[in-house]
């Protein structure tokens, strides 16, 4: 498995905690924190592998790649949006009538990263990888994101 599966299989893991959730109501507390909880520890360890690693060897590689360097500074601020979202939910009440909407924007936000990461980011790396260097941000991602888990974990 390389990188793209990697993080392709954390991205349809993050997108069904985030149906599931948008799926409770205000009366399903437990559940809500439960899922946010899920969510968030699956979520932080992948967007830093992102941003330690996946990102910056797209933008090394593709010092001459002026399109694939914007996009990935857009995945960058996508996902300091999206921190700041799920920050903003964490801290609220899940019965309080403002969360739904609220998980509905982060749950956006999240589905738009994934779309133009799988499409506009992977194809960018592709182009500028090669087989070896996929090879190296492959283990690489997996050994940050693990070290995230650890820390949440003991956290």
């Amino acid at each position: 498995m390389d990188v793209f599966e990697i993080i392709h299989n954390d991205h349809e893991a993050v997108q069904k905690i985030l149906t599931d959730l948008e799926e409770t109501t205000s009366r399903a507390h437990q559940k809500r924190k439960e899922g946010l909880a899920k969510f968030t520890q699956e979520i932080e360890p992948h967007m830093l592998a992102e941003e330690e690693v996946f990102y910056p060897q797209i933008q090394d590689a593709g010092k001459d790649e002026t399109e694939v360097r914007q996009h990935v500074i857009e995945g960058y601020d996508e996902h300091r949006l999206a921190k700041m979202v799920l920050s903003e939910l964490q801290q609220m009440d899940t019965q309080d009538e403002a969360w739904a909407p609220k998980l509905k924007v982060l749950k956006d936000l999240i589905e738009h990263h994934i779309e133009e990461e799988e499409s506009e980011i992977f194809e960018g790396a592709r182009e500028v990888l090669n087989q070896n260097q996929i090879d190296q941000v492959t283990k690489q991602f997996q050994q940050a994101k693990d070290q995230q888990m650890q820390k949440g974990a003991t956290a």
